[in-house]
């Protein structure tokens, strides 16, 4: 029986890099999600869009590569819109 933390041998250190990497992920997106209410520059939206999904796609390891084709739309389209008067 071995004592102490010697993460190659335990089991659970693949699923504890899994939870860092989804509950990194969660923050992000809740960040982000909150960002597009608050703020009303839609420049500024897009461009914290983009940054966050690069974000998500580093520290998930490319695993949310679904995501990122859905988010990198939303903060080009941010960037791109202009406002009506």
């Amino acid at each position: 029986m071995q004592f102490g933390f010697n993460l190659e041998s335990t089991p659970d250190t693949h699923d504890s890099k899994y939870f860092l990497k989804i509950s990194l992920s969660l923050i992000i997106y809740v960040i982000c999600i909150t960002i597009v209410f608050a703020l009303k520059n839609t420049c500024i939206i897009g461009i914290i869009l983009i940054i966050c999904k690069v974000i998500i796609l580093i520290s998930t390891s490319l695993y949310d590569v679904i995501e990122f084709a859905l988010l990198l739309p939303a903060g080009i389209i941010a960037l791109i819109e202009k406002k009506v008067k």
